[in-house]
């Protein structure tokens, strides 16, 4: 009996989450694919009735160009369908997650006879995917390192730790005191460009033949400190206080690129930068070496720009909900996201349209408004509102979008019993909703619709 699946690789995601663990692990996963994949195909099905086995009829992985270059021939032998995925970003972040998410929904439609979608990637984003893959009726197997959010992992039917990819390499728990020499004499043997990462930390023995010749950054003027200091805490309300640096170092590098540059200001590396940058209330919390956290003393979620609509117990509802969420929303007021459901269903009339066109159309829009928003914020409401079942490529009404990012925050908070009452509904509906919406009406549906199992009618309606 075999059981009839599909895998999608996160390539990137993979081999960095690999090579935390054990440098030499990560390395041997590029050069031996053919072995972890012979693994695979019983993995979580050993003594199953009949022998089961998996037949993978998609077989495919998603990888930035430069970090899959030195593995990119082990991986074709091995029978996988490669996907080059551009760096869209200066800190190399591409659109994987994004890409696997809508060729995933695709196969589900085109490809009913799949039984189980296997993604190796230890994202949290793909919680709201996992709970409509199992509406659909398909078992799911999903990476999962030690530090998972506890929301992705449960929402797997299985899950494949480090130890699985250690077990089937037949790599000795030895392995990690040499793992980071090995890659190194690998690079070094093979003539490769070592892997591009952020560098968010010092290396000890840079440090100890710099230790007399501290690192001299530019003088930092009252403008672009204000600008820094803007930034910096309005990250630090997304986070809830908690603002890990692989986050905060691409948004300044974004926000000013002049200034920064490619040595971080002269000191070289984003770790020594923040270091040397002065921030009353903060303070680096370097527990984990390689993600400091920029922490927020006596943090408070402020919501003071949103006016009414931030006052009474909404802060409490608004830091509950960003709290649980699987990943990080956008933090935005109940105005910016209505103008965003409004400015999205007047881009996408009757005609087939482009996402990036749109992303670029509510920009400028925003900005004409003097709204603050962001490209990601909207890339990122879009998605939500595509894991719904809704492709943004059509004639649609605010009011539908609306409804379908209320189901999507719903999923990523992992459908909670504490948003089935009519009180926490009514905080929801307040909080995203359409500006011509009838608000009671719609809390209303938003109960009926999750308590009959969270699914929509998502046909086109009149703008």
């Amino acid at each position: 009996m075999t059981k009839i699946s599909a895998l999608f690789i996160d390539f990137d995601n993979l081999f960095y989450a690999l090579r935390e663990d054990d440098p030499a692990l990560a390395n041997r996963f590029g050069l031996r694919p053919d072995t972890w994949l012979d693994a695979l195909d019983r993995h979580g099905l050993d003594g199953a009735e009949g022998g089961l086995a998996r037949r993978m009829v998609i077989r495919r992985c998603y990888a930035s160009p430069h970090l899959i270059q030195p593995h990119r021939q082990n991986l074709i032998r091995a029978g996988l369908e490669l996907i080059d995925m551009q760096p869209l970003t200066s800190g190399g972040k591409n659109a994987a997650d994004i890409q696997m998410v809508l060729d995933i929904m695709d196969a589900v439609t085109r490809f009913p006879h799949i039984e189980e979608f296997l993604i190796l990637s230890g994202d949290s984003d793909f919680v709201p995917l996992l709970h409509r893959l199992r509406r659909d009726m398909k078992w799911t197997t999903v990476f999962a390192p030690a530090n998972i959010a506890a929301a992705y992992k449960n929402c797997a039917d299985h899950t494949i730790s480090v130890d699985f990819f250690r077990n089937a390499l037949g790599m000795g728990a030895d392995s990690k005191a040499q793992g980071a020499a090995t890659m190194a004499r690998t690079h070094a043997r093979q003539n490769l460009p070592a892997p591009i990462i952020l560098d968010l930390g010092s290396d000890p023995l840079e440090e100890k033949a710099k230790a007399a010749a501290a690192p001299v950054g530019k003088p930092i003027d009252s403008a672009t400190r204000g600008k820094l200091d803007k930034l910096i805490r309005t990250q630090s309300q997304q986070f809830l206080g908690q603002l890990p640096f692989v986050n905060l170092a691409p948004a300044i590098k974004d926000q000013l690129p002049g200034f920064v540059g490619t040595n971080w200001a002269g000191y070289g590396t984003f770790g020594k930068f923040m270091a040397n940058l002065t921030l009353d209330g903060f303070h680096i919390d370097s527990t984990s070496s390689t993600n400091p956290v920029l922490i927020e003393d006596d943090f408070e979620l402020d919501l003071s720009e949103w006016g009414e609509s931030g006052e009474g117990e909404m802060p409490l509802f608004v830091f509950d909900i960003m709290r649980n969420a699987a990943k990080k929303f956008p933090l935005r007021s109940p105005e910016t996201y209505s103008f965003v459901f409004d400015q999205l269903a007047a881009y996408y009339n009757d005609d087939p349209k482009d996402f990036a066109d749109a992303i670029a159309e509510v920009i400028a829009a925003a900005a004409l408004e003097k709204i603050e928003l962001l490209p990601y914020d909207v890339r990122f409401i879009g998605s939500g509102i595509e894991l719904q079942g809704y492709k943004l490529d059509r004639g649609v009404s605010p009011r539908l979008l609306a409804q379908l990012w209320r189901l999507n925050i719903f999923d990523l908070c992992g459908q909670p019993d504490w948003l089935e009452n009519p009180e926490d509904a009514d905080f929801l509906v307040s909080w995203f909703h359409a500006n011509e919406e009838d608000l009671q009406a719609a809390s209303e549906e938003f109960l009926k619709i999750v308590s009959e199992g969270g699914t929509v009618d998502v046909e086109p309606e009149a703008g």
